[in-house]
């Protein structure tokens, strides 16, 4: 798999209010912090949704296609599927 340790960091200060909140769930707090960071950092957060989809998307790709690998590999010559070219 791609190693970017090191190489990429979306970099971004979000603050939110400290004390006692009750209007405010500590999720909220949260979002608010993420939302503030990634404005620092300009971004908006359907940029981070997109990535984060495109990666998840990729992942899911790399691993079907090492599992068929694999199950392909462990299979007797007879069962494999035959590919038919024209």
């Amino acid at each position: 798999m791609l190693n970017v340790k090191g190489r990429y960091a979306i970099a971004g200060i979000g603050d939110t209010a400290v004390g006692k909140l009750p209007e405010i769930t500590t999720l909220g707090l949260t979002l608010q912090a993420v939302h503030r960071a990634l404005a620092d950092a300009g971004l908006r957060p359907i940029a981070v949704y997109l990535i984060g989809m495109a990666l998840v998307t990729w992942i899911s790709v790399y691993v079907a296609s090492e599992t068929l690998h694999g199950k392909l590999d462990q299979a007797a010559p007879d069962e494999r599927p035959s590919v038919a070219t024209s």
